[in-house]
């Protein structure tokens, strides 16, 4: 999604049911009470592991993928990416409690949304879809000009204006 510089801009490029269903679904999760959506660059270890437990519980995939020996290469790469200035975690709160992280890597003007997770006790309220979209209000917050929903052609990313593109594999020998 190639971002403006408003975040009014960004909702008036979305049709007008993908608007009225976010900004719905925003207000539900307002009347449940006081959401606050944080990021840090470098998160410290619970926030992490919160992270990770999302990633986990949000779908069965995801707990399968998420062997211990990947979780620990993940707490690493997170480690030096925040070392670099590249990495934002995102928590999304409601009532102080944790229901949602995204994770999401800074490069130049664009943020790429690694992966996330979300408390399934709260999916009733798109925790996760919000969690994404709050992102993406972080980022046109910050200037950055374009978010990249990555690899993959998840309903979520085009409810939330992506586009797909094209990957290809390249393979070159002599």
């Amino acid at each position: 999604v190639d971002l403006p510089s408003q975040i009014e801009s960004y909702l008036s490029a979305l049709s007008n049911k993908q608007r009225h269903e976010l900004l719905r679904k925003e207000r539900r999760l307002n009347e449940e009470g006081d959401i606050n959506f944080t990021v840090t660059h470098s998160p410290d270890k619970p926030q992490v592991d919160i992270f990770m437990r999302f990633f986990r519980d949000s779908r069965e995939d995801k707990k399968a993928f998420l062997t211990g020996d990947r979780e620990g290469f993940f707490h690493s790469i997170f480690k030096t990416a925040a070392d670099e200035g590249m990495l934002r975690l995102g928590l999304l709160e409601l009532n102080s409690t944790p229901v949602a992280a995204t994770l999401c890597f800074d490069y130049r003007d664009e943020t790429y949304l690694y992966n996330s997770g979300y408390n399934p006790d709260y999916r009733w309220l798109s925790v996760g879809l919000l969690s994404k979209y709050f992102c993406i209000k972080d980022s046109i917050a910050k200037g950055k000009r374009r978010f990249d929903f990555l690899k993959g052609s998840e309903k979520y990313k085009f409810h939330l204006a992506g586009k797909a593109q094209p990957v290809y594999r390249c393979i070159m020998k002599r």
